[in-house]
């Protein structure tokens, strides 16, 4: 998933971090540009109504890719308008809730507000953020303020020539003095199709995380339905889509 942290922005696993767990709204400013829709945000074509993920724990038995037990199980599902979108995340045994995730967008396709629960009875935390979008509608900043108006995250994104994310420089507030702000960079490269193959995940300039993905049995909108992670394969996800 790229993260923004907002499952909004680039979603392959839904995270519980930092900027996730927020309440959000755009800035003044750009309310006159119109964004990306919440489906190009996320790589999906044509009119999706909603996506259920099985996540697959994989191991190679004798040169051949098998499924090892469910890791995740996620399920998003879009209004019709595409102005809410919810994202609900449940434990392998696909029974209890472990995480629910609200965006809400205006007719500008900015997101704003956003809501999250990490478990299915927990309060929400809140956060405010005001962000900038370039003239292609791509969202380039973003920053979070507290109930107390106090700056906690900050977030800077990159895109190449075809408005494709390729970097996301994320930035919370800590409690330490010596380090008051944690910085995380995440690089992605992308196929000729715009999917990421390969996220690259560093800390203080240092690669803390590398993941490969490949992506097969697509459906006829173009949407992928089975994707591969690792290199030798950890997971296999499973999409099943319905569409409007």
């Amino acid at each position: 998933m790229k993260s923004l942290n907002l499952f909004c922005i680039k979603s392959g696993l839904f995270l519980l971090i930092p900027l996730s767990c927020f309440l959000f709204s755009c800035s003044a400013e750009s309310q006159t540009i119109k964004a990306k829709s919440c489906l190009e945000v996320r790589e999906l074509k044509g009119k999706v109504k909603s996506i259920r993920e099985t996540e697959y724990y994989a191991e190679v038995v004798d040169g051949e890719i098998k499924k090892d037990g469910i890791k995740v199980i996620m399920v998003t599902s879009f209004n019709k308008a595409y102005t809410v979108v919810e994202f609900i995340q449940y434990h392998p045994d696909g029974r209890q809730v472990a995480a629910r995730h609200i965006d809400n967008y205006d007719s500008n396709n900015k997101l704003v507000k956003v809501i999250d629960y990490i478990t299915n009875n927990s309060k929400p935390n809140t956060m405010k953020i005001s962000s900038k979008y370039d003239e292609k509608g791509n969202m380039i900043e973003t920053l979070g303020y507290g109930t107390d108006g106090k700056l906690y995250n900050k977030g800077t994104y990159k895109y190449d020539e075809k408005s494709r994310m390729i970097e996301n420089i994320s930035s919370f507030l800590t409690t330490s003095a010596e380090q008051p702000w944690f910085t995380d960079t995440a690089k992605y490269i992308l196929d000729a199709e715009g999917r990421t193959i390969e996220e690259i995940i560093s800390q203080s300039g240092i690669i803390i995380m590398r993941n490969t993905y490949k992506y097969s049995n697509f459906d006829n909108e173009g949407n992928w339905l089975v994707k591969t992670t690792g290199d030798p394969p950890e997971s296999i996800t499973e999409r099943v889509i319905e569409y409007y």
